[in-house]
């Protein structure tokens, strides 16, 4: 029998792959399951991120260069206080304090484990098991095809969504294994991996890049070890900006 959906509830804004491939209904879910309920809560300032993260990307711009820590992103994007208030307060009323987990230090994801039947009833929706058409074996329980959870309406504009419920996992059909990419990946490797056979490029407008950030760098020793181990022709390197530091540590280790 399908649940009653309440007056007082309104529809999260997430609604359910029109399609999904690869997995099948299999049975109702029990209702007894553990499921660990992750709550997305609307961040601020999506935009000044985005923006400022254009701004230290670009050359030439006054902030380039100038990347924020971890810590400063997390800040800039963290949910307003009366977003944080309302989803703590609606988590509270539903488990007990030491129950609800704060995932993120600035509270944009929470997270509590439960049973499939109280995820049920605080969703307002039924669970369904389905299993994976790829493998035959994997199986996950989503909110049933075709239909919705809720939460109350003064919680929905506070929230991305609720996890899990509509999205599947991709699974790929294994593949046989083969000789290629198996150990070290080297210009010998490649080469082999894309049939590139002895094939050199030869405009004068090919470049590549050595990616360097978090203060970790490359060492120009180590692409001439590289080059003179593979049989590769010298280049010349330019670093951008041109004060960029080279050198050893852990990113080019």
């Amino acid at each position: 029998a399908s649940l009653l959906i309440l007056p007082s509830f309104s529809l999260v804004i997430d609604q359910p792959d029109s399609i999904v491939k690869g997995w099948k209904e299999f049975r109702k879910s029990d209702a007894l399951t553990q499921v660990k309920l992750t709550f997305a809560v609307k961040n601020q300032n999506v935009e000044l991120l985005h923006d400022t993260l254009m701004e230290v990307s670009t050359p030439g711009h006054p902030q380039y260069g100038q990347h924020k820590s971890v810590t400063e992103l997390s800040d800039m994007i963290a949910p307003s206080p009366e977003s944080i208030d309302a989803v703590q307060d609606w988590l509270f009323s539903h488990f007990e304090v030491d129950d609800v987990i704060h995932e993120t230090p600035n509270h944009d994801l929470w997270s509590v484990v439960t049973t499939i039947g109280a995820a049920e009833k605080l969703l307002n929706c039924e669970y369904y098991d389905y299993v994976s058409e790829v493998d035959g074996v994997t199986i996950v329980s989503r909110v049933k095809l075709g239909t919705s959870y809720h939460v109350p309406s003064s919680l929905a504009p506070h929230l991305y969504f609720v996890s899990p419920t509509h999205r599947f996992p991709y699974l790929n059909a294994r593949v046989k294994s083969s000789s290629v990419g198996r150990g070290d990946v080297n210009p010998t490797t490649l080469r082999a991996l894309y049939n590139l056979g002895d094939a050199k490029g030869v405009s004068s407008n090919n470049s590549m890049a050595v990616a360097s950030f978090r203060n970790q760098y490359y060492d120009i020793a180590d692409c001439q070890a590289m080059w003179k181990k593979y049989n590769i022709q010298p280049s010349t390197v330019t670093n951008v900006p041109s004060n960029e530091p080279v050198g050893h540590h852990l990113e080019a280790e």
